[in-house]
C-alpha cells in the first residue's frame, strides 16, 4: 500500500471495505493534505464501455450535489484501466453497522436519522437526481452523529442490470420499490419507498420482506403487504407507523410525493406521536363483493327452525334429514372453495391479465388496451417523466380483469414549467429569495468583476426563459475586482523617461518623485525606489522615486596669511610656499624676496585640511597644518 498512488496525488493508506461493484480505500490527498475515500470499480465493470459511459455521466452529475447530508464527490478519473471516484472521507460507520451494534433504534433516533436522509434526497431530487439504491449500507453516520448519504448516481449506472445478478442486488433488493422490482419507471418516490423500508427496519429490527432469492423478495414487494411495525415493536407511535406504511404504498400515487412532504410528517410525529394527521389518498376501484359467511349460517338456522323435530317421527326420517344436511354442507363447502380458489385454477375465457403499461407512451398504451378489449380513461398530471408517458395505472399490472373493464391511466404532462426571473444586479441573498419564490433552486459560482461583492453579474438560464419547476439557475456572483500581483522591476540608474516606461509595462505607475542634489551625476537619474526591486505588489500600485539634481560644488576656500621673514644674514633669498592637500602638492608662492620687503605677508588659499610648507633657498623653513 505504501507505493500505491492513484491519480498522482492520492496515496492509499488502507482498505476500508469492498462490495459487489467496487473496493473502497482510505487515502491521503497530497495536494490538499486531507483524507479522502476512493471507490475503485471492479474489473468486470471496467471492461464494459456502455456501463463506463453511464458511470461517468452519473458520477459527474452527482458531483454537482453540495449538501451537508451528502458525501461530496471530489474527482472522477481512470488510471491504467482502473476507474475510480474520489469522495469525502467520513470518519464513522454505516447505518447497517450501527444497527448491528445497537439493535433496533428508538422511534426518536430513527426519525432524526430519516429526516437527515430526506434532506439529502430533497436536495438531489430538486436537481433531477434519483438515488435508486437507498439502503443502510449507503447511509453513513459520522463521529458527530451527522448523517451522510453516499453513492448518488452510481446506482443509476448499475440499474440496467437485472435483479437476477445476485452479487449486486441481494443486499439492495430488500429495499427495492415495486416499480424497481418489475423494471418499471423510477422517480423520486421510489427513493421514498426505499427509505420507508429502512425506517421500518430501524424501529422493528427486521426487514418487511425477506426470502431465499432476490426474485422471491422482489415478488413480495410487488404482491404482499408488510406486517404492521407495531406487531414487532408495540412502542412505535401511531403516527410513525402510519408514515412508514404510507411511504411503502405499492401505488406510487398513494405514497409521499416529495421528500419535503415526508419530512413535515416526521417532524409532526415528534410533536404529536399519537396524532392522526397522516393521510393516504385512495385510488382504489370499487371493492369486490365478498362472500358473506354469516348469511349462510343464518340461512341454515332458518332452515333448521322450520324443521322442528317431533318426538314420534320414525328413524328413517332422521336418516334422510342427516343425509340432506351432509349434502348441503358439502355443497356449501364446494361453493366456498370454488369462489375462493377454484376460479383461479379454472381457465376462464373472459379473464384478461392487466399488462404493465407504466413507462409506455399513452398512444402505445391505448393500442394495447384496444387489442385486449379494455376501456380506459386518461388523467394528466405534472411529473418528471417525459410528456405523454404513462406513470401509473389502475388496476395494476398482473391483476385479472374482465373484458370492457375501464383502466385508469395517469399520464405525465411533463415537468411543471416556470419563468426564470431577472436577478442580475441583485444582491445574492435577494436573488435567492426571488428564485426560491419562483420554485427554483440556485447554484452559485463566483468570479471577479467590477461590481460590488455579492452582486449577481450573470445568470443561466437568462431571464424570462421557461424551465422545469425545481430546476436550477446558475448564478455568477461578484468577488469584486480581481487582485492581481506583479513583481517590482529595478529602475535605479535609469533616467526618469526610461523608468516610467519600464514601470508601465509591468502594470505599475510612477508615484511621488523627490530630488537629491549631487555634483557628480547628471540630473533626473533614479537613485532610489520604493517599493524596492523584487517585491510583489498589487497591479496598478505606485512606485515612489528619488532622482538626482546636479548642482555646482559650493566654494569652501579659506585664506591663510603666511608671513615671510628672512634670516638676518641674508639680504635676499628665494622663497617658495607649497600647499599639500589630499596628497597633492601645489606651489602658491615662489620668488626672490629682498630684506627691505620683509616682513612680507602672503595670502594662501586652501580648501579643506592642508599642510603649508615654506622653503628659503630650497631649505624647509616652516611647516604648518591647518583645517
Amino acid at each position: 500500500m505504501d507505493d500505491f498512488v492513484i491519480g498522482n496525488r492520492y496515496k492509499v493508506e488502507e482498505k476500508l471495505g469492498s462490495g459487489g461493484m467496487s473496493v473502497v480505500y482510505k487515502a491521503k490527498d497530497a495536494i490538499l493534505n486531507r483524507y479522502v475515500a476512493i471507490k475503485v470499480l471492479r474489473s468486470e465493470f471496467a471492461a464494459d464501455e456502455e456501463f463506463l459511459q453511464r458511470f461517468r455521466t452519473e458520477a459527474l452529475a452527482a458531483a454537482s450535489l453540495s449538501h451537508p447530508n451528502i458525501v461530496s464527490i471530489y474527482d472522477v478519473g481512470q488510471q491504467d484501466g482502473m476507474y475510480y471516484i474520489v469522495m469525502e472521507y467520513v470518519n464513522g460507520k454505516t447505518l447497517k453497522e450501527f444497527m448491528k451494534e445497537t439493535g433496533r433504534l428508538s422511534p426518536k433516533d430513527a426519525t432524526t436519522i430519516a429526516i437527515q436522509v430526506l434532506r439529502a434526497l430533497d436536495h438531489a431530487h430538486k436537481k433531477g437526481i434519483v438515488h435508486r439504491d437507498i439502503k443502510p449500507q449507503n447511509i453513513l453516520i459520522d463521529e458527530n452523529g451527522i448523517v451522510k448519504v453516499t453513492d448518488f448516481g452510481i446506482a443509476r449506472a448499475v440499474s440496467t442490470g437485472t435483479i437476477i445478478n445476485t452479487n449486486l442486488t441481494i443486499g439492495s433488493v430488500h429495499y427495492f420499490s415495486p416499480e424497481q422490482a418489475r423494471g418499471g419507471y423510477v422517480d423520486n418516490r421510489s427513493d421514498l419507498y426505499s427509505l420507508g423500508v429502512v425506517l421500518y427496519e430501524m424501529v422493528t429490527g427486521v426487514l418487511p420482506f425477506d426470502g431465499d432469492t432476490p426474485i422471491s423478495i422482489a415478488l413480495k414487494h410487488l404482491q404482499e403487504q408488510p406486517v404492521k411495525p407495531t406487531l414487532y415493536n408495540p412502542n412505535i407511535p401511531r403516527s410513525l407507523e402510519a408514515i412508514i406504511l404510507k411511504a411503502m404504498q405499492k401505488d406510487i400515487l398513494q405514497r409521499y410525493q416529495s421528500a419535503g412532504e415526508m419530512i413535515q410528517d416526521l417532524k409532526n410525529s415528534l410533536i404529536e406521536p399519537e396524532g392522526d394527521f397522516v393521510k393516504i389518498e385512495s385510488h382504489e376501484n370499487v371493492p369486490t363483493k365478498q362472500f358473506q359467511f354469516d348469511q349462510i349460517k343464518s340461512g341454515d338456522i332458518a332452515l333448521n327452525e322450520k324443521k322442528q323435530p317431533k318426538e314420534k317421527r320414525k328413524d328413517w326420517i332422521y336418516l334422510v334429514a342427516g343425509i340432506l344436511t351432509a349434502l348441503i354442507i358439502v355443497a356449501i363447502g364446494w361453493f366456498i372453495f370454488y369462489n375462493a380458489i377454484g376460479k383461479s385454477l379454472t381457465y376462464q375465457e373472459n379473464d384478461i391479465t392487466m399488462p404493465d403499461l407504466v413507462g409506455f407512451s399513452i398512444d402505445d398504451a391505448k393500442v394495447k388496451l384496444d387489442e385486449l378489449g379494455l376501456k380506459y380513461t386518461v388523467e394528466e398530471q405534472n411529473d418528471q417523466a417525459e410528456k405523454g408517458t404513462v406513470i401509473n395505472q389502475d388496476p395494476a399490472a398482473g391483476i385479472k380483469v374482465k373484458k370492457d373493464t375501464t383502466v385508469k391511466l395517469t399520464v405525465s404532462k411533463g415537468p411543471e414549467m416556470v419563468k426564470v426571473p431577472d436577478v442580475i444586479g441583485l444582491n445574492i441573498k435577494d436573488a435567492q429569495i426571488e428564485l426560491d419564490n419562483s420554485g427554483l433552486s440556485v447554484e452559485i459560482k463566483r468570479d471577479y468583476s467590477d461590481k460590488p461583492v455579492d452582486t449577481v453579474v450573470e445568470q443561466q438560464p437568462s431571464a424570462n426563459q421557461l424551465i422545469e419547476k425545481n430546476g436550477t439557475v446558475i448564478l455568477t456572483v461578484s468577488l469584486g475586482p480581481k487582485i492581481e500581483k506583479v513583481v517590482v522591476p529595478d529602475v535605479t540608474g535609469m533616467n526618469i523617461v526610461d523608468a516610467k516606461d519600464v514601470l508601465q509595462k509591468n502594470g505599475l505607475n510612477v508615484g511621488n518623485i523627490t530630488y537629491k542634489e549631487v555634483t557628480d551625476k547628471e540630473s533626473d537619474i533614479v537613485i532610489s525606489q520604493s517599493p524596492s526591486y523584487g517585491q510583489q505588489v498589487v497591479k496598478g500600485s505606485n512606485v515612489d522615486l528619488i532622482l538626482t539634481k546636479k548642482v555646482e560644488p559650493k566654494s569652501t576656500t579659506k585664506i591663510i596669511i603666511k608671513t615671510v621673514i628672512l634670516p638676518s644674514d641674508l639680504e635676499e633669498a628665494n622663497v617658495k610656499i607649497v600647499v599639500v592637500s589630499n596628497n597633492n602638492e601645489s606651489i602658491v608662492f615662489d620668488r626672490i624676496v629682498k630684506k627691505e620687503e620683509t616682513p612680507l605677508q602672503v595670502k594662501i588659499p586652501i580648501t579643506g585640511p592642508s599642510t603649508i610648507r615654506m622653503y628659503i633657498n630650497d631649505q624647509l623653513s616652516t611647516e604648518e597644518t591647518v583645517e
